[in-house]
């Protein structure tokens, strides 16, 4: 009878017991939904995150840009104004100089040359200055693809890297051909048997001159390519996902301007 009773409130406790161990595997699976689910929704607000910052940065690197051509423009107007003052109290100068030199065609070949070297001169820097204009824009390009790379989530870091020591070069290119817009060569007279000499001068320090600006010009043009290159194998890899902690790198300020095209070739002065 003992046993009876055992059995029954036994079978009791089961039957009773078959419902809560029926829910367990429910609640986990739910459990488990839920967490899949937390999961993407960070996720999707991280990656939302990302790309506002993304755009923010584009539209800031953007401005900067614009900023910064529009300034660079507006100083090489005003130097060249300068330029244009300075190089007529210099003619000026020389005339006066050239005085104390008897032979009149010595005087006109003295005063022609002079002019001559002044336009080869301004032509030279606008040339440079319109090619560092065109490197900028390939830099520019890159940065906008680097951007989009890493919006996909792939690792730019190291072409970032690039594109900022571009940037510097292209300053450095710039500030130079900025600085030496308004600068003016003039020519002294020592004395009539020493024209040929005094002429040389001015123009051997101004080929040198010209010569250092076309290295920082050939100088930024290496470095973009190189910032193309770097940006090159980012390419190929794959896409991650990206993670909620990702945030982007920091990108360089622009500077003046923007396809790569070839350093203006220094025109030969004329002889004396």
């Amino acid at each position: 009878m003992k046993k009876i009773v055992i059995f029954m409130l036994l079978g009791a406790f089961i039957m009773s017991a078959l419902p809560a161990l029926a829910q367990t595997p429910a609640r986990t699976q739910q459990r488990r939904t839920d967490a899949l689910q937390n999961m993407v929704d960070q996720r999707n607000q991280a990656t939302s995150e990302f790309k506002q910052q993304l755009e923010a940065r584009r539209l800031e690197y953007q401005t900067q840009a614009q900023d910064r051509k529009e300034e660079f423009k507006a100083a090489l107007d005003q130097r060249k104004a300068n330029f244009q003052q300075k190089r007529e109290e210099v003619k000026q100068t020389l005339r006066e100089r050239l005085q104390t030199v008897k032979d009149e065609a010595k005087r006109r070949i003295v005063e022609r040359v002079d002019e001559t070297l002044a336009q080869v001169y301004e032509r030279i820097l606008e040339n440079l200055s319109q090619a560092i204009g065109k490197i900028q824009g390939v830099l520019d390009r890159v940065v906008e693809r680097a951007n989009s790379l890493e919006e996909e989530g792939v690792d730019v870091d190291a072409a970032l890297r690039a594109i900022a020591a571009a940037q510097d070069t292209i300053d450095e290119a710039s500030t130079a051909i900025r600085d030496a817009t308004g600068k003016v060569y003039e020519i002294t007279v020592t004395g009539e048997d020493q024209l040929r000499n005094n002429v040389g001068g001015v123009r051997s320090q101004m080929a040198r001159d010209l010569k250092a600006l076309r290295d920082l010009v050939h100088k930024a043009r290496e470095a973009v390519r190189e910032a193309i290159q770097a940006l090159t194998p980012a390419r190929t890899r794959p896409s991650p996902a990206p993670s909620p902690s990702l945030s982007p790198s920091p990108l360089v300020s622009p500077s003046p301007s923007p396809s790569l095209s070839p350093s203006p070739t220094a025109t030969s002065s004329p002889s004396s």
